[in-house]
């Protein structure tokens, strides 16, 4: 049908009858449309989102950084002062809940300006602002919700693809990879995302073997770091959470530094390292994370000297273990199905 004449056909309705075919349509389009599109903000402002639809298509092939810098910095102040959730001067109560389609505005239009030069690090400047104060936002009430990346419509390890991408494409060193595994440490998790699934993006944007020794030389430094930090028993109480969350930091250092060993085809260095770093509760319990490891990249001899050196020194694996042992010696394989 022609847009001349859906003007045609709307005009016989009622106001009534046209509110209700808009629910409709509204429930028949896909939240990922809905958001692609913007939507909901057509919806809540209809003239701002004319206005600013003109603005886009005359920008297009166009970034004005330096308006975008002071438009994204005016909003991360604001979001950082809570003004997007408490009646203030600055932000009327109309605007605070547009926050969510400027900041998806903001990461597509800093997304095309290149990389490279002084503008393209300003753009990856400003789109690393962005990600943090999403992810600040996860851990403190910023705005109205507890879940920032969902509200504009990404998942927060989408967006850390991205920035990653941009920052190594500028050329990986020291100074990269500790600031990527900084905010992989420190910073805080929607409830959608383990810190597992960015150290796996992480892995993923280590292209060359260069790149992977640089990463694994900073994951120890990182991995020392927090070995190195005390807690006195007058703490213990008070340090409760913080020492779990250390202790699962530094198990998923090993086992990144693991990965990439694996992938640099330094598989006994891998089993060393983890061996002498892994933090469990028990022996059986290192023993089993090692296995599932080996086992997920089929090292079948590995994994059988490595179980087989284990019970040669009283460790009595779990029925899991014992069963894929089994299995393994009399087929030469892992069973598949076991996995399913």
């Amino acid at each position: 049908m022609r847009v001349t004449e859906l003007r045609e056909l709307l005009e016989k309705y009622s106001k009534d009858d046209l509110s209700q075919m808009m629910i409709d349509l509204y429930k028949a389009i896909p939240k990922k449309v809905r958001d692609e599109k913007e939507i909901d903000w057509m919806l809540q402002d209809f003239q701002q989102y004319k206005e600013t639809g003109k603005i886009k298509r005359s920008k297009a092939k166009h970034v004005d950084l330096n308006d975008l810098e002071q438009e994204i910095t005016e909003l991360i102040q604001n979001a950082y002062k809570q003004n997007y959730i408490a009646p203030n001067r600055y932000v009327s109560k109309k605007e605070r809940p547009k926050w969510r389609f400027k900041v998806k505005s903001y990461i597509k239009q800093l997304q095309q300006v290149p990389p490279e030069g002084n503008e393209g690090k300003r753009a990856t400047n400003l789109l690393e602002e962005i990600y943090e104060m999403l992810c600040y936002g996860c851990g403190y009430y910023i705005f109205n919700t507890d879940n920032p990346f969902r509200s504009i419509g990404m998942e927060q390890v989408e967006l850390f693809d991205i920035l990653l991408k941009r920052k190594f494409s500028m050329g990986i060193n020291k100074e990269t990879i500790s600031s990527a595994l900084k905010q992989i440490i420190n910073y805080h998790l929607d409830m959608d995302t383990l810190r597992s699934y960015l150290f796996n993006v992480f892995i993923a944007n280590l292209r060359t073997v260069d790149a992977k020794e640089i990463a694994i030389e900073q994951c120890h430094q990182f991995l020392m770091g927090l070995k190195q930090r005390t807690i006195t028993p007058e703490e213990t109480w008070v340090w409760k959470d913080d020492e779990y969350s250390r202790e699962r930091n530094i198990n998923e250092l090993i086992e990144t530094v693991f990965k990439l060993k694996m992938e640099l085809c330094e598989y006994e260095s891998a089993i060393r390292y983890f061996k002498s770093n892994i933090q469990e509760e028990s022996k059986e319990d290192a023993l089993f994370s090692l296995l599932n490891k080996l086992k997920t990249y089929n090292q079948k001899d590995y994994w059988l000297r490595e179980y087989e050196a284990a019970v040669k020194k009283g460790i009595r694996p779990r029925e899991e273990l014992q069963f894929t042992y089994q299995y393994l010696k009399e087929n030469g394989e892992f069973n598949i199905d076991e996995d399913m």
